[in-house]
């Protein structure tokens, strides 16, 4: 994997935990909230290229924010 690559996939992670930060959730939490497996959720934020863009709609609405939110600074 390339260092942009690395970079793109830390900045999606770091996006998913601040969000659960500012909602007071933990990692458990939301995937019950969002409705998605704990060991998929666990999983794809290690792997954030594992996550699906329907996986990724479940989590910004379970933290009620926009997609674009968690998907911030991802782009190359």
């Amino acid at each position: 994997m390339g260092t942009e690559a690395a970079s793109l996939k830390a900045a999606l992670t770091k996006n998913i935990d601040q969000a659960i930060a500012t909602q007071g959730l933990t990692r458990n939490a939301l995937a019950d909230k969002a409705g998605i497996p704990k060991s998929t959720l666990y999983r794809n934020i290690d792997r954030p290229e594992k996550f699906n863009f329907a996986e990724l709609g479940q989590i910004a609405e379970a933290l009620e924010i926009p997609l674009t939110e968690l998907i911030k600074d991802t782009a190359a």
